[in-house]
C-alpha cells in the first residue's frame, strides 16, 4: 500500500474525503457497525457534490457533528488494493482537519464514536490512516525558533568563538517538517546572559503563545540550565513544549552536534508534551532539573535524577497536553547569589556577601548543614533576621538536600534556612529570583519557594 501527497490535482479525480477530527483536545474516531476497528470519518464523494460538501456531510453523518470548523490539508492518493479499491489503481481524495464543538445523533452505519487522547492500535486502514494523521500534523504544525546566540551560532572571530550566525543560517542546516518562524532577539555568548534576557524571552513567547504549536530556543550551553530554569519559573503549567537546545561545536564545523540537536528539538517542539525542556544529545530533560555535566563531550546535560530525563523517542511518543492553564510571569529579582560552602569558609566573607543580596543560596556538603564551630551559623542567623532569604542546596550531583537527617542540618533549619530538597542549584537560584519578585515577607517567600504548585 502506497500513500502519496499532492498540492493540486484535477477536481474530478478526487473521489474521497477524509476528516481528521478533534474535540476538546481529543481525537474523534468512528466505530462501524460491522467492524471492531476504528477509523477516521470520511467516505465517497456523491454525484453533483463538491469535495468540500462531501467532507462536511461525512463528518456530520459519521460523528453526529452539529457545530464544527473544517479546513482542507492536502490531496492524498492511495495505490494498492484495499476494502474500497479492488483494482489497486491510484485513487485520490482530499484530507481535512476539523474541530467539533457540539455533537448530535448519528445518522449512518457508524455504531458510536470514540473520543481519546491516544491514537488507536486497531485501525480499519492501518497502512493509510496513521500516514494521513502524520501528514496533517506536519502540514499544520507551526513552530517559533528563537535564536539567542551560543556556540551553535558561533564562528571564529579571530579572538575566539563568538555568535555571528543568523537564525535563518541555523535553519538552512536542517530539514524541518513544520512551518517555522524565526526570530533573533539578541545574539550573545550565554556567559553574557542575565535574568533580564530570560524575562525578555518569556515575554516574546507569551505574546506569540496562541500562534504556535511549540517553541525552540537555541542557547549557549554554559548558562542553558539557568535559562531553562528561569523559563520554568516564568512560564508555569505550559500546555505547549518550550525546548532549549544548543551544541558543543558550531553549526558549520565538520562533525558538529548542532544539526542533530536542532533537528531533535524541532521534533520535540512539534510532537512532545507541554513544559520547558532541554533537548541535547538525544536526551530530553526537564528545565527544572537540567544541569551541564561536561564542558566538551556531546553528552553534556543530565537530569538531577534519572526520572528527570528521557530519550527523544520516549518524549515524542507521549501525548500532547490539553490546551489551557498556562500562566506567564514577567519579573525576576536578580539580587540573589550562590555561595559554595568550603571547609573553613570565612564568616566575614559570608556576611559581606549576604548584606548585598535578598537571597543567598548556599551549596552545602552532602545533605546539607551549617558548620557550628567557626561562627558561620551566627552570621546566617543575623542575615535571616535582617530579611535575607537563605536557601540550601547540595554540591552532590544527585540525591538532593535533606536538612532533617543530621544535627547540623536540623540546626540550620532552626535558624530559618530553607531546604531546596530536590532542586538543582540553577533552579533554586531562578526560583528564588522569581519568589523574590512576587513576595514581600520572609514567610511569603518561604511558601512561594517551597510550594511547587505556584
Amino acid at each position: 500500500m502506497e500513500v502519496r501527497f499532492y498540492d493540486s490535482i484535477e477536481n474530478e479525480r478526487m473521489k474521497f474525503a477524509v476528516v481528521i477530527a478533534r474535540s476538546g483536545g481529543k481525537w474523534v474516531f468512528c466505530k462501524h457497525l460491522e467492524r471492531d476497528t476504528l477509523e477516521l470519518p470520511g467516505g465517497h464523494r456523491e454525484p453533483g457534490e463538491s469535495i468540500d460538501e462531501a467532507a462536511e456531510r461525512e463528518l456530520r453523518e459519521e460523528t453526529g457533528a452539529l457545530d464544527f470548523s473544517i479546513k482542507p490539508v492536502c490531496i492524498y492518493s492511495v495505490t494498492g488494493k484495499n476494502r474500497v479499491n479492488s483494482s489497486g489503481e491510484e485513487t485520490f481524495g482530499m484530507l481535512y482537519t476539523a474541530e467539533i464543538t457540539k455533537f448530535g445523533e448519528l445518522s449512518s452505519e457508524i455504531e458510536h464514536i470514540v473520543l481519546t487522547e491516544e491514537l488507536p492500535q486497531n485501525w480499519t486502514y492501518p497502512e493509510i490512516q496513521p500516514r494521513l494523521i502524520a501528514e496533517a500534523q506536519r502540514c499544520h504544525m507551526k513552530i517559533m525558533l528563537i535564536a539567542t546566540g551560543g556556540t551553535i551560532a558561533s564562528s571564529d572571530s579571530g579572538s575566539g568563538l563568538s555568535p555571528e550566525m543568523s537564525a535563518e543560517h541555523l535553519l538552512s542546516g536542517i530539514s524541518v517538517e513544520a512551518e517555522v518562524h524565526a526570530v533573533q532577539p539578541f545574539s550573545l555568548d550565554s556567559t553574557n546572559l542575565t535574568p533580564e534576557h530570560w524575562t525578555q524571552l518569556a515575554a516574546l513567547i507569551r505574546d506569540s503563545w496562541s500562534d504556535y504549536d511549540g517553541f525552540v530556543i537555541t542557547h549557549g550551553t554554559d548558562t542553558m540550565a539557568y535559562g531553562a530554569a528561569a523559563l520554568s519559573c516564568l512560564i508555569q503549567n505550559p500546555d505547549k513544549p518550550v525546548v532549549f537546545t544548543g551544541s558543543q561545536l558550531p553549526m558549520d564545523e565538520p562533525g558538529s552536534d548542532a544539526p542533530g540537536n536542532l533537528t531533535d528539538a524541532f521534533r520535540c517542539a512539534g510532537q512532545g508534551s507541554g513544559g520547558v525542556w532541554v533537548c541535547f544529545n538525544g536526551r530530553v530533560i526537564s528545565g527544572r532539573a537540567a544541569r551541564k555535566v561536561h564542558t566538551t563531550d556531546f553528552d553534556a546535560f543530565r537530569g538531577f535524577e534519572p526520572q528527570d530525563e528521557q530519550t527523544v523517542e520516549e518524549f515524542c511518543a507521549g501525548s500532547r497536553n490539553a490546551d489551557g492553564g498556562t500562566v506567564f510571569y514577567n519579573r525576576l529579582d536578580s539580587k540573589a547569589a550562590v555561595l559554595k560552602l568550603t571547609p573553613g569558609l570565612s564568616p566575614e566573607l559570608v556576611h559581606d556577601l549576604g548584606t548585598h543580596v535578598n537571597a543567598l543560596i548556599i551549596e552545602g556538603f552532602g545533605m546539607g548543614g551549617i558548620p557550628d564551630n567557626n561562627g558561620l551559623s551566627q552570621v546566617i542567623e543575623v542575615l535571616i533576621a535582617c530579611g535575607v532569604r537563605v536557601i540550601m542546596t547540595t554540591q552532590v550531583f544527585r540525591g538532593g538536600c535533606d536538612l532533617s537527617v543530621y544535627e547540623v542540618g536540623q540546626s540550620a533549619q532552626k535558624l530559618g534556612v530553607i531546604p531546596a530538597a530536590g532542586m538543582t542549584t540553577e533552579y533554586a537560584v531562578m526560583r528564588a529570583m522569581w519568589a523574590l519578585a512576587y513576595s514581600y515577607t520572609p514567610e511569603d517567600f518561604r511558601k512561594l519557594f517551597l510550594d511547587e504548585r505556584n
